[in-house]
């Protein structure tokens, strides 16, 4: 096992390279078809992550080397839920950004196959470095690339979701509580995500507006 997370970390480091990784000679020796078995649950969490973070950096080049990760998404939206520890989640959640950022054909295969929901759900443990990679990952896959009226209206509805926007929402403005104004990134992701929801669906701004949500935002 040692030896094939070792192989699985080597070949992390060269897809990792910023000028030139090797990318494509890894789509020829059919790594993706390795990485996705290495993706499978039951296996060690060290193995899971050097899987998905290799896939992570195949994701991040040209948009055809994106496109044959496809096989890979049904794992890693399954990882996003609670049998997965939060770094094998994280990682998988900056996985589904690099799709979502290739254009509206890959943003509906993700929606289509549910990434939308346990997604979303990533912010309800309220622990920040969790909500601060859910919060950045809905931005890039739905709201910045490609805002979605629809996609807002699911995102809102997700159960408990209202309700974690509004506790972080509170945490950061409380004056007594420095937690969240030593978080800003952790602030900022979330108050996008308020704005993203309240100018692309009428139902969340109905919603937000009668939790308080955006006047928390603005205090």
């Amino acid at each position: 096992m040692q030896k094939l997370v070792g192989a699985l970390r080597e070949l992390r480091c060269l897809l990792s390279k910023s000028e030139f990784p090797p990318v494509d000679a890894a789509l020829k020796a059919g790594a993706i078809a390795l990485l996705v078995q290495c993706l499978s649950f039951g296996s060690p969490d060290e193995q899971l992550l050097e899987a998905a973070w290799s896939l992570t950096n195949i994701a991040a080049g040209k948009s055809e080397e994106t496109k044959a990760l496809l096989p890979a998404l049904p794992l890693f939206i399954a990882h996003l839920g609670e049998k997965s520890s939060f770094p094998v989640a994280a990682q998988c959640a900056r996985a589904l950004e690099k799709f979502a950022v290739v254009g509206e054909e890959l943003r509906s295969v993700l929606l289509s196959q549910g990434a939308l929901p346990p997604l979303a759900r990533m912010m309800l443990p309220y622990k920040g470095s969790t909500v601060r990679t859910a919060a950045w990952a809905l931005m890039n896959s739905f709201c910045i690339y490609g805002p979605d009226p629809k996609a807002a209206t699911k995102l809102i509805r997700v159960d408990g979701v209202l309700d974690a926007i509004l506790w972080h929402s509170r945490k950061a403005s409380d004056p007594y509580d420095q937690s969240h104004k030593k978080d800003k990134e952790l602030t900022n992701e979330v108050a996008w995500v308020v704005v993203y929801l309240s100018a692309f669906s009428d139902v969340a701004t109905s919603m937000l507006v009668k939790s308080d949500a955006l006047q928390l935002l603005v205090q």
